[in-house]
């Protein structure tokens, strides 16, 4: 059973999820004093990045070997500017941006006459402070979990804030600068804002330019996905935990916050935040993470119960033009297993069609597809999932009537995560889709890996109907080495799953390194 755990500010309204960091010492709280205006921050202890291996590094970016970033404002420092309105905008911002990228702009064609993309348009006006916290409150009585909203954006760099200025109005008229034009400049400068459940939001600007945490970002990517290589990320791991985690550290901490959900920048949302370090621990080891393409295309309904154990599973092993999938005939029996009601359709009987008539016959709340879906540069009609017998583009998906669905669950993407409108592909299509949330992975795992995730995340979402929660214990429980291949056996905490001979899997394996686990993200709603 999970422990109580003791708000501030709140009383407790149920069991909440177990203490995942030590409780803060009580220390007294010092008298303020005044610091002059021109002093500078102290500088984020960071370590430097670690070169990268020589295949990792052609025609690649090479390590930052600029200083480490500095804090430009205090934790604490509530926002001065960004009252309920502008939160609002910087919410809509996000909202247009993936409006755009699904055509749902005034005047365009094809999708923009969809209900879905109608839905998306209604949407995108943005959340305010108000109903941002409403939507938290309310989680939490449902749910006993505590969540928080983190904007991370970049804004235009104050050239010349002069002496009367601090960084709170510094930050708020780069803020403002932003808004109102949002041109993308090399230099601009990281901006953190949190809504928290309950108070002021919070600020923090970083001395990071977008030029250099995109580039890091993308090293980042690359060192994590490398199975080979169990060190060069780790450095990297650390620097992006100081730019997008650490600032907020410890209002996280006070606010005992179970789950951080994101709403990323162009050019980060591709990052694999669960590989984030803070020293030598993975911050999914002490809380839960999620992407949101922004708080108003959530799509939320909190229920007094988990959703109903209906599950469609679906895939295919084989393909004319695209790689097999070998493990995907396991991974579909494996999620047979954990769940009391399921409908499979697997190889020939993956198609469009039946896919359809099966959702008719017997509406399920989770959509687990085993297949190839790519996320690929261009327009939504670039981007595809793959039937057996056919490819449906995105400008196509509103056709699968998903609107009623509350988990899509994508085990194989094809395409790495490596472009704008991919980014947007990948993180909006639960919006997109009206489904409440989505799971898929940012680069191609081994087929193993894949199946050794999604049995585990099957087995967790038993225990912990909490989604961002059954991913951070899969995750983990992968991390720990606890799912693991052992005696043509694939161990994990709901049991065992025999592999065939045909899969060649080895007699022993484990899934420790991050380019396992950390790949696959949860995007919209992390509740149920």
């Amino acid at each position: 059973m999970p422990s109580t755990k003791s708000r501030p500010s709140r009383p407790p309204t149920g069991p909440h999820l177990p203490h995942r960091r030590p409780p803060p010492t009580p220390t007294p709280t010092p008298t303020p004093t005044p610091t002059p205006p021109t002093s500078t921050p102290p500088p984020i202890a960071l370590d430097p990045p670690t070169p990268l291996p020589n295949h990792l590094s052609l025609d690649r970016p090479t390590a930052s070997t600029a200083p480490s970033p500095t804090l430009a404002s205090t934790t604490n420092a509530p926002l001065s500017f960004v009252d309920g309105s502008a939160i609002a905008a910087i919410d809509s911002s996000f909202s247009r941006e993936y409006m755009s990228y699904w055509q749902a702009d005034e005047g365009s064609s094809g999708t923009a006459t969809t209900p879905v993309v109608a839905a998306i348009k209604a949407k995108a006006e943005g959340s305010s402070i108000e109903q941002i916290q409403r939507l938290l409150g309310q989680a939490e009585t449902a749910h006993h979990a505590r969540s928080a909203v983190v904007y991370a954006l970049f804004v235009p760099q104050e050239q010349t804030p002069g002496p009367a200025f601090g960084a709170v109005q510094t930050a708020a008229i780069a803020l403002t600068r932003r808004l109102q034009t949002p041109t993308a400049r090399d230099d601009d400068q990281l901006l953190l804002v949190m809504v928290p459940p309950m108070g002021q939001p919070i600020q923090q600007l970083v001395d990071v330019t977008r030029k250099e945490l995109i580039q890091q970002g993308q090293l980042f990517r690359m060192a994590v996905s490398d199975p080979e290589d169990d060190q060069s990320y780790r450095s990297l791991a650390r620097q992006i935990h100081g730019w997008l985690f650490m600032p907020l550290a410890d209002e996280f901490d006070r606010l005992e916050l179970d789950n951080v959900m994101y709403v990323l920048d162009a050019g980060l949302r591709n990052l694999p935040l669960a590989a984030m370090m803070d020293g030598d621990e993975f911050v999914i080891e002490r809380y839960g993470l999620s992407l949101i393409p922004s708080v108003n295309l959530l799509e939320t309904n909190f229920g007094a119960s988990p959703p109903p154990p209906e599950t469609l599973a679906a895939g295919a092993s084989q393909f004319e033009q695209l790689n097999a999938l070998p493990a995907v005939g396991v991974e579909l029996e494996a999620i047979a297993a954990q769940r009391s009601a399921i409908s499979l359709l697997f190889n020939e009987a993956f198609t469009k069609r039946n896919l359809l008539a099966a959702q008719a016959k017997k509406p399920s709340k989770i959509l687990h597809l085993a297949t190839h879906a790519a996320f690929n540069a261009g327009d939504v009609g670039s981007s595809y999932l793959q039937f057996w017998d056919s490819q449906l583009t995105f400008d196509q998906i509103s056709q699968l009537g998903w609107n009623d669905l509350e988990l899509l669950i994508l085990s194989a993407c094809a395409t790495a995560i490596s472009s704008p409108e991919a980014e947007l592909g990948f993180s909006g299509l639960a919006a997109a889709t009206g489904v409440e949330s989505t799971i898929g992975s940012l680069w191609n795992v081994s087929d193993l890996g894949t199946l050794a995730l999604m049995a585990e995340f099957y087995g967790q979402l038993n225990q912990s109907p909490l989604r961002f929660e059954a991913l951070r214990q899969a995750q983990l429980s992968m991390l720990h080495g606890k799912t693991q291949i052992a005696g043509q056996q694939l161990q994990t905490g709901a049991g065992a799953v025999s592999l065939p001979a045909a899969l060649n899997a080895p007699d022993a394996a484990q899934f420790v390194h991050p380019f396992y686990w950390a790949g696959f993200s949860l995007v919209g709603n992390p509740w149920w």
